[in-house]
């Protein structure tokens, strides 16, 4: 009987660090350090909620391109289509607080 109990702890307790991994990642980038935060402290959350994070650490979604050319712009001192650079639009990688985007220039510098 106690197993039975346990499993079913066990169960809540890791639908419990599914359903806050969704919320992590669309809060942004302070959220999801939290939760990879929270990945690495077993000391915190029973194992059970801790083996939902993970993700966080290792499968960030990227944020929008619009947000790149917000953030980049202002840095360039002009809009992304007046520089000399090409940006790709999908980012090679990304992260808590960064993606990185392939650029290059009409002379083939990449950035």
């Amino acid at each position: 009987m106690w197993r039975l109990r346990h499993d079913v702890r066990g169960g809540l307790v890791r639908a419990f660090g599914r359903a806050q991994v969704g919320p992590c990642e669309q809060l942004g980038a302070t959220f999801i350090k939290v939760g990879q935060i929270t990945s690495t402290r077993g000391d915190l959350l029973p194992p059970e909620a801790v083996d939902e994070f993970p993700e966080l650490r290792d499968q960030v979604p990227p944020f929008p391109f619009a947000d790149v050319q917000r953030v980049a712009e202002p840095s360039l001192g002009s809009p992304l289509a007046a520089v000399d650079v090409n940006f790709e639009r999908e980012p090679v990688t990304a992260a808590s607080v960064a993606l990185v985007h392939r650029s290059t220039s009409s002379t083939g510098s990449v950035w």
